[in-house]
């Protein structure tokens, strides 16, 4: 049978604290809305195959179209690039796709309804589910990854926060928050919010990072 593909787009995947807890409630969710058992790896003791992708692994419109027209049409095993938060780039090395039955693939702008080669990207999926967060929270958390970031990057001199390591932290606020206006904010108001109309489910996280509907 044909590889079920569950597109999940998250307004807090930029998160430090979250990205584990909500694919977590996820296979819950998706255990008793599709009766699959669910496991966050490459397969479970029912032989129910998961596989968890990052929008930015399959970016760019070609790329993904590819991708997704490959799930679909079976061709496995599928090679995909290799997203890496600390350079902001993609790397030489790649990965490997295998058949699974259920792939989720996160990312904040998933849910563009963007057409290529005279196809809508978002027919490819089963099952589109926007996660929503207060804006104060998304800036907090956002906040924190930020500085674990920086923190992170003392044993990575190749990250793109080891430019901030030496600096004050009243310092590394300042280029925090303007980075979060100019940047994250305006995205979020001008494409990443403006999608969830295309979402199948819409749930929404607390600052605790629970879920509610």
């Amino acid at each position: 049978t044909k590889t079920k593909s569950f597109l999940l787009t998250s307004l807090v995947s930029h998160t430090v604290h979250s990205s584990m807890q909500h694919r977590q409630w996820l296979q819950r969710f998706l255990m008793t809305f599709m009766k699959f058992r669910l496991f966050h790896g490459m397969t479970t003791k029912t032989h129910t195959q998961a596989r968890w992708l990052e929008q930015s692994n399959i970016s760019q419109n070609s790329r993904n179209f590819n991708f997704l027209k490959a799930v679909k049409s079976n061709k496995f095993p599928i090679s995909i690039p290799i997203y890496s938060h600390e350079l902001y780039d993609t790397l030489s090395t790649r990965d490997v796709l295998n058949k699974c039955d259920i792939i989720s693939v996160e990312g904040v702008i998933n849910l563009q309804d963007i057409e290529y080669k005279n196809a809508r990207i978002l027919e490819f999926y089963d099952l589109k589910i926007f996660i929503n967060a207060s804006v104060d929270n998304q800036r907090k958390w956002y906040t924190d990854r930020f500085f674990d970031n920086v923190k992170k990057s003392e044993d990575n001199p190749n990250s793109r926060f080891a430019k901030y390591i030496n600096l004050p932290k009243s310092c590394i606020l300042k280029n925090c928050n303007e980075l979060w206006e100019k940047v994250n904010y305006t995205n979020l108001v001008n494409f990443i919010e403006p999608s969830m109309k295309n979402a199948d489910i819409v749930i929404y996280k607390n600052s605790s990072h629970e879920f509610e509907f």
